[in-house]
Formats: C-alpha cells, sequence, structure tokens
C-alpha cells in the first residue's frame, strides 16, 4: 500500500484495490502475502495491453500519434518505423501533417532517410489522401502530427477534420509520464474527440514515480502500447506487457 502510494498512485485507487482483497473487512490479518497477491491479481484487472501493429491478414495499417508539444511523437514515431523494419521486416512509410513546428518535417525526413523509407508532408487533406496512394504498397503508414496544447479546442478540431473517419486511421494518444497528472487526465479528455485507440507513455526515464500509468487507465480504460525511456532511436521503446507494467506501478 505504501509502495503504491509513494509511486504516484492515487490513494482511492489503491484502497479499491485493497478493499477487494479483504484486507479492510475488519478481521485480523494472518497472511500478508496471500492479501499481496491477491491485490497484485486485482490490479492486473485493469492493466490491458495492445500491440497496434499486429497483422494477421493482408491489410495495410495507418496510424496517427498525437499528443500535447514536446511529448515525443516525432522521436517515438521514428523508433517504431526502426523496429517494425528490423524486427517484424514490414515495409513503412512516413507521412507529416505537423505544418506549425519549425523543422519537424526536417526531423522526419532525416529520420526517414536513414532509414530509406518515403516521407511526404501533408497540409490539406488532399495531400493526405495523396501521400496514401503513394504508399498503398507499404505494410505500416505512421503519421506524424502537431503538437497540440489541450486547452486549444480550434486546433484539436482542425486535426480532427484533417483525419477522416472514412480511412481506417488507428490513432495513439502519446502521454509523459514526466507531466503533471492533472495535465495529463486534461490531454486524455480533451483528445477524445480523435478517437484515440491506446495510450503510449512517454519520458519514463525522466521520473522516478510512475503510479501515474495505472491512475490513467483507471480514468479512461484504454490498452497501453508502447512505453519509451529514452531518446536513443530505435533502443528506447518497449513494447506494453502486463507483468512489466505491474512492476512500474508497484515497485
Amino acid at each position: 500500500y505504501t509502495k503504491m502510494i509513494k509511486n504516484g498512485v492515487n490513494d482511492r485507487y489503491v484502497r479499491l484495490f485493497f478493499e477487494r482483497t479483504g484486507a479492510f473487512n475488519g478481521h485480523p490479518v494472518n497472511n500478508m502475502k496471500s492479501v499481496k497477491d491477491r491485490a497484485l491479481k486485482e490490479i492486473m484487472k485493469v492493466i490491458d495491453v495492445k500491440d497496434p501493429f499486429d497483422i494477421r491478414e493482408n491489410n495495410q495499417i495507418i496510424a496517427a500519434f498525437i499528443g500535447t508539444t514536446g511529448v515525443g511523437k516525432t522521436t517515438t514515431i521514428a523508433k517504431l518505423a526502426a523496429k517494425l523494419m528490423l524486427e517484424k521486416t514490414k515495409k513503412v512509410g512516413l507521412i507529416s501533417l505537423d505544418a506549425y513546428r519549425i523543422g519537424a518535417m526536417e526531423q522526419l525526413k532525416t529520420y526517414a532517410n536513414i532509414l530509406g523509407v518515403p516521407c511526404f508532408q501533408a497540409f490539406k487533406k488532399k495531400d493526405l489522401f495523396f501521400a496514401l496512394r503513394r504508399m498503398e504498397g507499404k505494410d505500416i503508414v505512421l503519421i506524424d502530427t502537431a503538437g497540440q496544447s489541450q486547452y486549444d479546442r480550434s486546433r484539436l478540431d482542425e486535426l480532427r477534420r484533417l483525419i477522416p473517419g472514412d480511412l481506417n486511421i488507428s490513432t495513439h494518444l502519446l502521454l509523459s509520464i514526466a507531466t503533471a497528472e492533472s495535465e495529463m487526465h486534461r490531454a486524455a479528455d480533451n483528445f477524445k474527440c480523435l478517437n484515440y485507440q491506446s495510450y503510449i507513455f512517454t519520458k519514463r526515464d525522466e521520473t522516478q514515480k510512475c503510479g501515474s500509468i495505472l491512475n490513467q487507465m483507471m480514468e479512461h480504460r484504454l490498452p497501453v502500447s508502447y512505453i519509451t525511456t529514452g531518446q536513443n532511436v530505435p533502443e528506447d521503446i518497449d513494447q506494453a506487457e502486463r507483468a512489466k507494467l505491474l512492476e512500474l506501478i508497484v515497485s
């Protein structure tokens, strides 16, 4: 209980898990290990993971990455592109929808040149359609988006209009573990208009407390797909696993 509180897990969630074990029912606790094991099982029940690139058919996967400014979208896309190519031998293409940040396209193009993959920039919906037509032979297309303030509704609506719903584009929300929990919740709430399907938690290396991961999963029940652990490309990214997430939360 104390470890989880110190790790940043919200007190009401910690208490909920231990209440489910029967630890607070007024009877003496004779076997502490049994209570701990039951608590861990209760936490595992709410931890969900997802592989966005689990290709079981010959369908192309198009994935867009969204989040606030500076959360690490471009670097994460480079890591994923390299891993998908090297470990899963997938043909990958990159698209940038970031028309705001100076040098955003150049950064993505630099990664694309190193990896030897095509990279297009799209300012409007018709540009996106053009880029996707040019990438029809790719297994996976990764789309970088401009960093949005979670408070800027007009920019969020603009991005939502730019990503058409009829193209079967999956969206994934990046959240920094190092950010204030209230801002994390606000970002998750305000980005809901983009119908994201999973969380990618970034900047694991910039904080010692990871309890906010569990708090976010309790707040909005969605799976985690990846955790990033540093700036190195492509090493510093791990596919989410339930046991590893549990260890981060309770360690």
